[in-house]
């Protein structure tokens, strides 16, 4: 489901690493509040973690956990939006100015997408189905996400590093 993508999600960018603390602290302190009022059953702290990490808006909470869609499947294009979120390149990737994609679907893929798609197609993450298609609009299976999740991880192995501040300009 959307909900247990978003949760998995933040459980492998380092939600519960003891270094993330006071950023879960900070997640949970600025967008708590905001979140309960979805009524979820759980995540609301992984939710957070992710708004605060900049892999999901505010303005995209409604899409994600609305009581309407958090139980419903993620689709295959927009689990491409939040794995390039994920992996801090919604930046590089806004910069495209074109998009080339293979797909023999690539016309189902919602123009906005392209080029997570784009993106997560060329690094690795997600590759077409069956004929050349990529299926956007068809709900991530429970072993898909499973895969999706390892590469996630692997490809943010995090390093932390422990430091003080003496001062600031």
């Amino acid at each position: 489901t959307k909900l247990e993508a978003l949760v998995l999600t933040a459980r492998v960018l380092g939600f519960d690493d003891p270094e993330n603390e006071s950023v879960l602290n900070a997640a949970i302190e600025t967008y708590g509040e905001q979140i309960e009022e979805y009524e979820l059953n759980y995540g609301d702290d992984e939710i957070a973690y992710l708004l605060i990490k900049g892999v999901i808006s505010k303005s995209e909470l409604s899409d994600y956990i609305e009581s309407s869609n958090a139980s419903s499947g993620m689709k295959r294009y927009e689990i491409a939006v939040l794995l390039t979120k994920a992996l801090d390149a919604e930046d590089a990737v806004s910069k495209n100015v074109i998009t080339s994609l293979e797909y023999s679907d690539a016309a189902e893929i919602p123009a906005f997408a392209k080029k997570y798609v784009e993106y997560v197609t060329n690094n690795g993450m997600m590759k077409g189905m069956e004929e050349n298609k990529f299926s956007p609009n068809t709900d991530v299976t429970r072993a898909q996400a499973a895969v999706l999740l390892y590469k996630l991880m692997d490809m943010t192995d995090y390093k932390f590093k422990n430091g003080l501040v003496s001062s600031m300009d």
